[in-house]
């Protein structure tokens, strides 16, 4: 379950999607927003990867089949550290 720190992260993040789908006038919001908390946690829980050493051979891999939801992908990125932050603008 998610704690109230997580919670609050989210909530920041989905303020990073709006905002960046108002500055580039594309995305798509409601599929972003959903995918958000699944997101969150196979970042921050489940899935094994180093930011810092992103082309490790023991690093896990995902795959966003939902297209649609690229900017929550994007920002939950930016988030861990995989992509420098603002990249989404």
């Amino acid at each position: 379950m998610k704690n109230d720190s997580d919670l609050q992260k989210i909530v920041e993040i989905k303020k990073e999607i709006l905002r960046s789908a108002h500055i580039s006038k594309e995305g798509h919001i409601g599929s972003s927003f959903s995918i958000m908390d699944i997101l969150w946690v196979l970042y921050k829980k489940v899935l094994t990867f180093d930011p810092k050493n992103s082309n490790s051979r023991y690093r896990d891999f995902f795959i966003l089949s939902k297209g649609h939801a690229s900017l929550a992908h994007g920002a939950i990125l930016q988030e861990v550290g995989m992509i420098p932050m603002n990249s989404l603008d």
